[in-house]
């Protein structure tokens, strides 16, 4: 299961995965809370699909060499300032920072996208 992640950290992977994984997060939790679900029941919907994309966050950002602090921001819950309320599920602004580590995700580049020797951004050495 670790070289499946590890294989799959590229950016445009990560891309549609952390797409699909905030759906399946976000989404189970607006349908339970649309007919009045518990609040339990909510949480043990976006428990798995929570867990998977904090373990390829923690993927990508080592594919990308940015520190994995980072994806302590997915971790920590501050629920401070206005909120938007869909279906009994509250939207806080202070929700938003939870966004940087996967925004870093989206936007960074691979550290070893091209291993191929010759094609290095450096310069040849000169010789004699």
């Amino acid at each position: 299961m670790r070289d499946w992640f590890r294989d799959n950290s590229g950016r445009e992977f990560y891309r549609l995965a952390s797409t699909v994984l905030i759906v399946l997060i976000y989404g189970p939790m607006i349908a339970i809370g649309s007919v009045g679900g518990p609040d339990w029941v909510k949480f043990s919907a976006a428990v798995i699909p929570i867990v998977l994309l904090l373990v390829l966050t923690d993927f990508r950002m080592r594919d990308a060499a940015y520190a994995r602090g980072w994806v302590l921001l997915l971790v920590v819950h501050v629920s401070i300032g206005p909120y938007l309320e869909i279906a009994d599920v509250r939207f806080y602004a202070s929700h938003l920072i939870h966004l940087c580590p996967i925004l870093i995700g989206w936007c960074a580049r691979s550290v070893a996208q091209d291993d191929t020797p010759g094609t290095s951004d450096q310069a040849a050495p000169r010789k004699g």
